[in-house]
């Protein structure tokens, strides 16, 4: 009875539309941009700021790229220094947001746009079986990145012949992976990682890499593409 005394709404017509913006058009209020202005000018000597030079543009791709190889670097060489027992890491793809970076100049702008999201890196302790699982996920997508102690062959969705820090896998092993949270907590159809062992070093990834660069733009070093062929098809 009740059923059918409600009321129900049904879309009957739909008109789509495109309406331009002109930022040109846009009337400025001088009294809020004399608001905005210290705060910008604050803002932008951060964001502007450079922290890197790069040999060469860094690409995202898949199952390996340039941008790939270089950010999961990064994240285990970051992981280590945290647990000195880390075996990999790894990075969603998805969770990169930008398809490149340029080659000269990375500002921590730039670093902001490739990971806009507040991600924590997670260290986690997998049995064989959960490894494998999150590797056979990697396989399955088309390749994420993953740093360059561990290789495999993706075969029809599944991680064979694995090799990690140049020994073959072995289920009967725990490995520590180094992982951003959102996919420690199910994220990215990882629903098995729920619950296991795991801890957050509440760091954001993003800070975690912006002083990875900063340590090394001030060491001298330039950034330079590894195009080492980790996961192969």
């Amino acid at each position: 009875m009740f059923i059918s005394c409600s009321k129900q709404v049904y879309v009957t017509e739909v008109r789509p539309s495109a309406v331009r913006i002109d930022k040109t058009a846009v009337v400025v209020d001088p009294a809020i941009s004399a608001i905005i202005a210290p705060y910008k000018i604050r803002l932008d000597s951060t964001m502007h700021k450079i922290i890197g030079i790069s040999e060469t543009e860094l690409v995202k791709n898949k199952p390996n790229s340039s941008m790939g190889n270089w950010f999961a670097d990064i994240l285990y060489a970051e992981a280590v220094k945290i647990n000195p027992e880390v075996d990999f890491a790894v990075q969603n793809y998805g969770g990169l947001r930008i398809p490149s970076l340029p080659q000269g100049n990375i500002t921590v702008g730039k670093i902001y746009e490739l990971m806009p999201f507040d991600n924590t890196l997670y260290i986690m302790h997998l049995s064989g079986e959960i490894t494998k699982k999150l590797l056979d996920r990697i396989a399955d997508y088309g390749g994420w990145p993953i740093s360059k102690n561990i290789t495999f062959t993706a075969e029809y969705g599944e991680a064979r012949r694995v090799f990690i820090k140049g020994k073959p896998f072995d289920i009967n092993t725990y490995y520590w992976v180094a992982i951003p949270d959102y996919v420690a907590n199910g994220g990215d159809n990882c629903s098995f990682l729920v619950g296991q062992e795991a801890q957050d070093t509440g760091l954001f990834i993003r800070d975690l890499v912006i002083r990875h660069l900063e340590e090394r733009y001030k060491a001298g070093e330039i950034i330079k593409a590894d195009l080492e062929e980790r996961i192969k098809e």
